[in-house]
């Protein structure tokens, strides 16, 4: 999720994502992925003239890459540590070397893109490497056909993020991104105001923006795709969670209203799962049932503005949160941890200091079903939305 400062980002990601936020938004990685490797066609053209005369044309077809590379990094907020590299020398391997490097790298975004977006299910390679390692790797190999050509890369960067000629180039028009979705703006108060340790630092997709006025069944066709993506690309991009953000004519006025859309929700999605997720069909009382979308484990969290304030679940709109269960690992939790008590602690301790109910008992019951929606009261009875009809598709 992109925050108000960014500050995840490094300077030339954030002026990547400035100059893309101008110009409409970001296109499909697809779409990218292959404007980055007809770019690397022109320069190898250039490279094999080898004439002095086309070496500004070689920095701007270098530039064009090295953005465009960024364009993918930010996406799937993939954090780069490269930037030093344009003060700096990189002469250390052979100009043959780097154009080696420069296409095995970019053949290693296109699979790893394809992976993402595509419809196989097994991994390109069992050793995948997050995007963030891949495209340093490129920067690298970039900086070094740069410096053997004797090319002020910095300068070339610049103009290109000034003119905005690599974006103009893309014939498709910008699309929906999860990474810059509307709804994370809105559910960024709920993160900032959450005593969970880790809830700022969250790295977040979003939903398209909901249809008010079309059924369930035709907003979960729209998320499906976007929500695929997140779950192939989660756990190699460290990514922590999704959000749908639904939108009613009537508001629910109860927890029970809720509980139906949320049956009818789930429902939809296996239905639609490219996974071919079961879960729903299993009792979710059941040992170890937890929801499952592509191929990926998920605890879900729903927010709402029926809470009262000191309720965690509290938020202003109604919010629907998915974390994969790997992402808990990431912060230590869970897994075989030997930090998750002291961290599991530390999160107790901080909601009792902020005065926030901890539905701690239900909590420690460990059946994750009766957790996604708590109760307006401590101790009182779990929210049974596996009790609602699936089977009731209604218009909000």
């Amino acid at each position: 999720m992109f925050n108000a400062s960014d500050d995840w980002m490094s300077p030339i990601q954030a002026a990547v994502h400035r100059t893309i936020s101008d110009r409409g938004g970001y296109r499909p990685p697809t779409v990218t992925v292959l404007h980055l490797i007809d770019e690397l066609g022109e320069y190898l053209e250039l490279n094999e003239l080898r004439t002095h005369q086309n070496g500004s044309v070689m920095a701007d077809q270098i530039a064009a890459v090295w953005l465009l590379s960024v364009c993918i990094a930010n996406q799937f907020e993939a954090q780069l540590q490269t930037d030093d590299l344009l003060e700096s020398s990189s002469r250390g391997s052979s100009i043959d070397e780097a154009i080696r490097q420069v296409f095995r790298s970019a053949g290693l975004i296109a699979r790893v893109i394809n992976y993402y977006d595509g419809a196989q299910w097994s991994r390109p390679s069992d050793d995948l490497l997050p995007l963030s390692q891949i495209i340093a790797q490129l920067h690298v190999a970039l900086r070094v056909l740069a410096d053997h050509r004797g090319l002020d890369l910095a300068a070339a960067l610049a103009s290109q993020l000034k003119s905005g000629r690599i974006w103009e180039q893309q014939a498709i028009e910008a699309s929906f991104d999860p990474s810059t979705a509307s709804c994370l703006l809105r559910f960024q108060t709920v993160a900032e105001a959450s005593n969970c340790l880790f809830a700022r630092s969250s790295r977040l997709w979003g939903a398209p923006d909901w249809q008010r006025r079309r059924s369930i069944v035709y907003n979960v066709g729209n998320i499906v795709p976007y929500f695929s993506r997140f779950c192939r690309a989660a756990e190699a991009e460290v990514l922590d969670g999704f959000v749908i953000a639904p939108q009613w004519l009537e508001p629910p006025s109860s927890l029970n209203e809720i509980a139906l859309f949320f049956r009818n929700l789930l429902t939809a999605l296996t239905r639609m799962d490219p996974g071919r997720s079961t879960c729903m069909t299993s009792d979710p009382l059941g040992q170890q049932w937890q929801f499952e979308f592509s191929r990926t484990r998920l605890f879900i969290t729903v927010f709402s503005p029926l809470y009262k304030l000191e309720h965690p679940r509290y938020a202003q709109g109604t919010y629907i949160l998915f974390q994969p269960e790997f992402s808990f690992s990431h912060h230590q939790i869970g897994n075989g941890s030997k930090q998750t008590l002291r961290i599991k602690a530390q999160i107790r301790a901080a909601f009792e200091k902020a005065g926030v109910e901890y539905h701690g008992e239900l909590i420690d019951e460990r059946q994750e079903a009766k957790v996604y929606i708590l109760p307006h009261e401590i101790g009182a009875s779990p929210v049974p939305w596996w009790m609602s009809n699936p089977e009731q598709d209604v218009l909000f």
